[in-house]
């Protein structure tokens, strides 16, 4: 009974602590429970309670388990019925007792198995032999309490009777020690955990392995805290020998170590309870205490797999170090098979796999997904893995191969194939065959159901590295290139497409290669499809007749047909005709060089070579024809327009020089050859060194450093004489002409503009040479002055290269302000030039900055030559006139009247002109002066009449009035003029000033405009006349107020003006300046008639004839006068005395009757006449009416 306590108060007690435990179910278990449920009487012992109150082992046991009884029947008597029957008498349980310490493991085996036979027959021995029998874990216990020695065996009876540990198959051929390894073990794989736990707890509840299994049963119900971490740590720091294991502590630890892993195996249903249990592993420390298994790597793993759907079994990375990488490449397998492309690839960074076949399943499955490549990504992640190159390839044809040919993206896939493998140099290989591929490629290309002409190409190794590393320029000849191109070693030749569309697709193919410079892949295709278009056979008959491969005299009907053709529509495509001073040929050549001006470099040449030169024919005739064949076959050619002007120039400058074609295709530094070819004497040197240029492709920046440091050394050479080579150095008052390869860069300048590519940066390096110039004289006074300068400057390697040029330059040469100055100024106006050419606003105004400084250093000088150069040389007169300023300031200003030619005198007369009026109008004798030198009198009439207008409208703005007459009279509406002597001076003014331009203008033999100047004077003269007549009238104070007169300056209507106020003389001069037509009619009825101003008519006879029909006229007008007074009937009177024909005047006098005049006429002779004229009658006809 004492037994019995002790047992249910243990039992109540691990309830009472576990409260938890009722509310999980093992799924694992569950999945073992059979189809019937045993009722709750069957549980086997009191032992058995605690798992039914815990929920754990239900569902294990199976119905027909009789031990379950024992406590739900009258247990009391059928337990004490057991123990009584199990006791012997006091003597025998001494003599038991005796014999306790003699019972060893073999005796346990054969009591478990039943065998019988013990030589041990005591309480202890019947209670375990019927706790075995009867699978009562009870009795086991009471034995235990019998025999203390031996509770091992109790503990195990009790273990294995409450778990169901199938014993009968194993305890015979385990020992002591592994049979109770392999119980705890199976304790944990079936779950039962929790009755491990009360085992160790009621039999050795001082053990640490006690610790261990709380542990197990904290986190076997999901208690992760750190109360359960500190559990582990405490088993760890003090374990032990263990008596119940008889392990050592390192034996011990790793065995811990497996139940762990099996724990973790077994008895969750979550995988995220296993990662934190592993969470909990980890940090407990474990990982310090054995090397069995690595807590943090298999963390590690259960976090990457996390995400995925495939699991593993934990204790396959127990103690297994040989197969990890296997357990772990397996594992990417099935990563890989679930399509875990992600964690499949984090696994093999864990654990150093390679990855290949993870990253090519995922490219395979992404395309698979999408339907389209990402070519960057693969780039990526190739980069990002340090694959090798084959893993991408392997991928681009295995996707190729899936595609049709028609499939854009087969076409892509081979392209980037092949890319790769020429970045990569894999070929020649074995494995990928390039040429197959190339014409896979091809195929793709030309049955394309995208429009081929969009996709991008294909292009040779060669193309991406010797023909863009030498900036697309070719310099190999054309057996050179077939050898690159490898078309003796293709594996595939000839096969030749049959579909018209497809062989028209292929030609477009290889233009589109020739048109980017890739002839190499071109003859490649040519050869696999043994298909040449137009083009590239033109191309290559170019390469073999300027390489002598093929002789012009030797070829077949058809290509001299061919050339024949090209000759009838060749063109001057290739040619730059600004440059060239002749024609190629034999005469032409020959009257070239005489008269070019590199003939001035070759006076020095022998008789021997002059006599030589009228037989030979330079070039030869045969080199002339195949150029003009090459020429006229690179006409023709539409793709690959470069290629054939490469040949072509290069053939043209191999002639002219008189060099091999290959000698000269071959040369790769051409700033050194242009040095060569300057100091050649060759026809169109010119056009050779534009031809080097352009078939170099010379960058414009080369170009132009080259360009200006020749203008630079031209410039400084013309300035020393020492320096002028083939020049005596004799002093000359003539100035030297700057010569750059024998043309006079003053006035050839143009043809230099031609060679540049840029001139905006040819000007820019031409200020740079300037500064440096300035730079070179300061080191060149006072070396350490100038260098520290320069260091202060930061002066670069550009400025260091340029000064040790103008060394080179100057050689020697001391460098004085002066020469320094005149350079400078060559070297600006060279630069301006360059800048106008392009329109550079930029450069334009830079060089104007930089001349209005050196202007004040000219000043400073007095170079005042040089002033007037740099004036003239730029020509921006405008702009500059500070040097006009600075000239005439310094009374300099004849030197602007210095001997210039045609096409800087025009715009420099203009401006000095234009100068003079708008700054200094007053100075007349720099306006004759100027004119005198440059003929300029039609300007300056312009600007003696501009200053003779300005005076009159100031004259009439100041002095004109309104007319005083009332609105009757004729004279109302005619301006008047004040009168004042200030007028009279003015006016006097402003007739000298048309006078001086009436004078010009006849000088300019401009006799109109001197005839309307002449006018203009009279007319002012007649308004000063008039002023002259007022002035003397009124004399006194407040005379000068009411004087005026007519105002004849500023006439709106002439004709109104000269019928009523206006004299003869006067009227005359109003007309002719105001070009308008007087009707003298009306003018002397006006005048002499009506104002009876008698005086008027005389005026008039004076200067005017008066005809009968003006005389009849006015009798007409007069007789229509409603008011005639006396004098008006003398005045027509005597008109009509005038009249020559006798019957007008009889006839007229007859109408006024005047009487006076008819009696002369009969008294006369003229009676006879009027008498046979009937007296008149017949004067309509006569005289008119």
């Amino acid at each position: 009974m004492r037994a019995i306590k002790y047992y249910v108060e243990t039992v109540q007690q691990r309830r009472s602590s576990s409260p938890t435990l009722l509310r999980r179910k093992s799924s694992r278990r569950r999945r073992k429970v059979s189809n019937g449920t045993a009722p709750i009487e069957s549980h086997s012992s009191v032992s058995s309670e605690s798992d039914i109150q815990s929920g754990r082992q239900l569902q294990h046991i199976p119905g027909d388990y009789g031990g379950a009884q024992f406590l739900c029947e009258q247990y009391n008597h059928d337990l004490f019925a057991t123990v009584l029957l199990c006791s012997n008498e006091t003597s025998s349980c001494a003599r038991s007792s005796s014999h306790e310490a003699v019972f060893d493991y073999e005796n346990f085996k054969q009591l478990v198995l039943g065998q019988g036979g013990l030589s041990v027959a005591n309480t202890f021995v019947k209670l375990l032999e019927r706790a075995v029998q009867r699978k009562w874990p009870l009795l086991a216990v009471l034995a235990g309490m019998t025999a203390e020695a031996n509770l091992k065996y109790c503990w195990i009876t009790w273990l294995m009777m409450s778990v169901e540990y199938p014993y009968q198959d194993r305890i015979e051929t385990l020992s002591e020690n592994v049979l109770v390894s392999d119980l705890v073990v199976y304790c944990v794989e079936t779950g039962f955990v929790n009755t491990l736990e009360t085992s160790v707890e009621l039999f050795f509840p001082g053990s640490n392995f006690n610790v261990l299994v709380k542990f197990l049963t904290e986190t076997y119900a999901l208690n992760f805290s750190e109360a359960t971490t500190e559990l582990l740590k405490k088993f760890l720091h003090i374990a032990s020998k263990c008596p119940i294991l008889q392990l050592e502590k390192l034996e011990l630890i790793n065995f811990t170590a497996k139940l762990l892993i099996l724990h973790l195996d077994h008895n969750f249903e979550s995988f995220y309870y296993q990662i934190q249990l592993l969470e909990t592993l980890v940090a407990s420390d474990i990982n310090y205490f054995t090397h069995k298994v690595d807590f943090t790597t298999l963390l590690r793993i259960a976090q990457i797999i996390q995400c995925s759907t495939v699991r593993i079994d934990f204790i396959k990375f127990y103690d297994r170090p040989l197969n990890l990488q296997k357990e772990l490449d397996d594992l990417c397998g099935r990563l890989v098979d679930g399509r875990f492309y992600k964690a499949a690839v984090e696994i093999a960074d864990l654990s150093e796999l390679p990855k290949e076949r993870i990253i090519f399943e995922h490219w395979v499955n992404e395309f698979d997904l999408r339907g389209t490549c990402d070519f960057d990504q693969y780039q990526t992640d190739l980069n990002r893995y340090g694959f090798g190159a084959e893993v991408l390839l392997n991928f681009y044809i295995h996707i190729a191969n899936r595609l049709e040919d028609s499939d854009p993206q087969r076409y892509a896939l081979l392209k980037k194939t092949l890319d790769l493998i020429n970045d990569r140099g894999l070929y020649p290989s074995e494995v990928y065959d390039r040429d197959r591929l190339e014409f896979e490629l091809a195929v793709a290309y030309v049955r394309c159901r995208q429009d081929p002409s969009t996709l991008e190409l294909y292009h040779s190794h060669f193309f991406n590295t010797a023909f863009k590393r030498d900036r697309g320029v070719l310099y190999h000849t054309f057996l050179e290139l077939k050898e690159v191109a490898g078309i003796n070693d293709l594996t595939i030749s000839s096969l030749k497409l049959i579909d018209p569309n497809e062989v028209a697709q292929l030609d477009n193919l290889i233009n589109r290669l020739l048109e980017k410079g890739d002839i190499v892949q071109a003859l490649r295709y040519q050869a696999i499809f043994d298909q040449r278009p137009n083009d590239l056979h033109f191309i290559v008959f170019c390469m073999a007749l300027a390489e002598s491969l093929v002789s012009l005299y030797n070829l077949t009907k058809e290509e001299r047909l061919m050339l024949n053709e090209d000759f009838k529509r060749a063109s001057n495509r290739f040619q730059r005709r600004t440059l060239r001073t002749s024609r190629i040929s034999a005469s032409s050549a020959n009257n070239s060089w005489i008269n070019s001006p590199m003939r001035v470099n070759a006076n020095d040449s022998s008789d021997t070579s002059a006599g030589a030169s009228e037989f030979e024919e330079v070039p030869s005739r045969e080199k002339q024809d195949i150029y003009e064949a090459i020429n006229g076959l690179g006409v023709q050619i539409q793709y690959g327009q470069e290629i054939a002007k490469r040949i072509v120039l290069t053939y043209r400058v191999a002639m002219y020089l008189d060099k091999e074609y290959n000698e000269i295709l071959k040369i790769r530094d051409p700033i050194g050859f242009l040095a060569e070819v300057i100091q050649e004497d060759c026809i169109h040197k010119l056009e050779v060194i534009s031809d080097v240029m352009t078939s170099h492709k010379l960058r414009d920046e080369v170009v132009s450093e080259f360009l200006s440091r020749e203008i630079a050394t031209a410039v400084v050479s013309s300035k020393f004489y020492l320096l002028q080579q083939g020049s005596p150095p004799v002093i000359s008052t003539k100035p030297v002409e700057e010569l750059l390869w024998g043309y006079n860069i003053d006035q050839e300048f143009h043809l230099f503009l031609e060679l540049a590519p840029n001139t905006t940066m040819l000007g820019n390096c031409l200020l740079r040479y300037c500064d440096a110039i300035k730079q070179y004289r300061r080191l060149e006074k006072s070396p350490e002055l100038g260098r520290s300068e320069s260091e202060d400057s930061g002066s670069g390697k550009g400025d260091r290269e340029l000064l040790e040029k103008l060394r080179t330059i100057f050689r020697g040469q001391v460098l004085s302000l002066k020469k320094q100055n005149t350079i400078i100024v060559a070297l600006l106006i060279k630069a301006h030039d360059c800048f106008v050419h392009e329109c550079s606003v930029e450069g334009i105004v830079e060089v104007l900055q930089r001349c209005k400084a050196l202007n004040s250093v000219l000043t400073a000088a007095k170079s005042w030559n040089l002033i007037v150069k740099l004036l003239v040389g730029i020509g921006r007169y405008r702009e500059m006139y500070y040097c006009f300023e600075t000239l005439i300031k310094h009374d300099q200003f004849e030197s602007l009247l210095g001997q210039f030619d045609e096409k800087h005198s025009n715009g420099l007369k203009t401006a000095i002109i234009s100068f003079l009026n708008e700054h200094c109008p007053e100075q007349k004798e720099f306006f004759r002066l100027a004119a005198l030198h440059f003929l300029m009198y039609k300007e300056i009439a312009e600007m003696w009449e501009t200053e003779a207008k300005s005076a009159i409208a100031k004259v009439l703005s100041t002095y004109e009035k309104p007319s005083t007459v009332a609105g009757g009279s004729p004279k109302a509406g005619i301006p008047r003029l004040a009168c004042t002597p200030l007028v009279v001076s003015e006016l006097n003014g402003a007739m000298e000033s048309y006078m001086h331009a009436a004078e010009n203008y006849l000088l300019d033999n401009k006799m109109n405009l001197a005839q309307r100047t002449a006018s203009n004077a009279e007319l002012v003269a007649l308004q000063i006349s008039l002023v002259n007549q007022v002035l003397p009238e009124k004399t006194g104070p407040g005379a000068a107020d009411h004087q005026s007169c007519y105002s004849v300056l500023n006439i709106k209507d002439p004709e109104l003006f000269v019928y009523s106020a206006l004299s003869v003389p006067q009227a005359l001069i109003v007309a002719r300046t105001y070009d308008c037509e007087v009707n003298w009619t009306t003018a002397l009825y006006q005048h002499y008639i009506v104002n009876g101003e008698l005086n008027y008519l005389e005026d008039y006879l004076d200067r005017l004839p008066l005809t009968d029909e003006m005389i009849e006229a006015l009798v007409k007008k007069f007789q229509q006068e409603p008011r005639v007074t006396p004098e008006m009937e003398r005045a027509i009177a005597g008109l009509v005395d005038l009249v020559e024909s006798v019957t007008l005047k009889y006839r007229l006098a007859s109408l006024l009757g005047l009487k006076r005049t008819i009696n002369e006429l009969i008294n006369q002779n003229s009676f006879y006449y009027l008498k046979d004229c009937d007296y008149g009658r017949g004067e309509h006809t006569v005289g008119g009416s």
